[in-house]
């Protein structure tokens, strides 16, 4: 998912998994990030994380997604 504006990578995630995978998570850990020079000058930056604590069911329609899937 993409940051909203004024939003930290560790409310990110948390909201991302939320919305995607139907989810909560608390208190996660950035693990690493990686990022990826594209052909238009951008840079794509992909952050990891773990959480110690997850909280729901996974949303069966939930499909995987990649950092790297295209808009």
């Amino acid at each position: 998912g993409k940051f909203d504006e004024g939003e930290s990578p560790e409310d990110c995630v948390i909201r991302e998994v939320k919305e995607e995978a139907g989810l909560t998570i608390t208190n996660p850990r950035m693990h690493g990030f990686i990022s990826f020079p594209m052909f238009d000058k951008k840079v794509l930056v992909c952050f990891y994380f773990y959480s110690r604590r997850i909280l729901g069911r996974v949303n069966r329609f939930a499909r995987r997604k990649s950092c790297m899937d295209p808009e």
